[in-house]
């Protein structure tokens, strides 16, 4: 009788390390999963910003090459038309 009693008892605290175990398993999981989340999050947001900066740059880029064409061809015109 004894025996059984103490094997019933290394059975309950086994199963109760495994329980435990595997719900700290089971939160760590959760854990890195939550923090994976958020960094892809934080990422996302970065990448999104950092693309408006570099749009917006561009355009400004490309209006001043624009203006610079336009008054440069404007200032080609005015030439032809001088020596017509």
């Amino acid at each position: 009788m004894e025996i059984i009693v103490s094997i019933l008892i290394f059975m309950v605290t086994v199963l109760t390390g495994v329980l435990v175990f595997g719900r700290r398993n089971l939160n760590q999981t959760m854990a890195s999963e939550n923090l994976k989340t958020e960094f892809q999050e934080q990422v996302q947001t970065a990448l999104a910003h950092a693309s408006d900066q570099f749009l917006k740059l561009a355009e400004e880029r490309f209006n001043r090459l624009a203006e610079a064409g336009s008054h440069d061809l404007q200032g080609k015109k005015d030439l032809i038309d001088q020596q017509l």
